[in-house]
């Protein structure tokens, strides 16, 4: 076998350990519900976002909310929210989520600073 054909071979060996996870992996995407807002500056005292500075808040709802606030139970204790006694928070890192034990409503909050790729806290009180 020629070296070119070793190589057309190898490359599609390659190939199809490459993107068959990623194809597989495209079945595990489901839709969700919520919304978004882009924004520049901090939370409480946003701007429109310009070409220097750009952050996106997202808040989460429905059942990928939920499934969230229950995952965030195993490294998030419940915690009073802005002092409501009626709204409890779990949060890890940037991901907040809160349910309101009256109604059982939970929504989640995450945000990303685009222009330099992180995370950042998509709430506050």
């Amino acid at each position: 076998m020629s070296n070119a054909k070793r190589v057309c071979l190898g490359l599609l060996l390659l190939m199809s350990v490459v993107v068959t996870p990623v194809a597989v992996g495209a079945q595990d995407f489901h839709p969700f519900k919520g919304s978004y807002a882009l924004y520049s500056r901090e939370l409480g005292d946003t701007g429109a976002p310009t070409r220097h500075d750009a952050k996106l808040a997202l808040l989460l709802t429905g059942p990928l909310a939920k499934e969230l606030f229950t995952r965030l139970g195993a490294v998030s204790a419940n915690r009073p929210v802005c002092g409501s006694n009626d709204v409890v928070e779990r949060a890890h890192g940037a991901l907040s989520c809160t349910r309101d034990t009256k109604t059982g409503e939970v929504d989640c909050a995450l945000g990303f600073d685009i222009l330099k790729g992180k995370a950042i806290a998509g709430s506050i009180c």
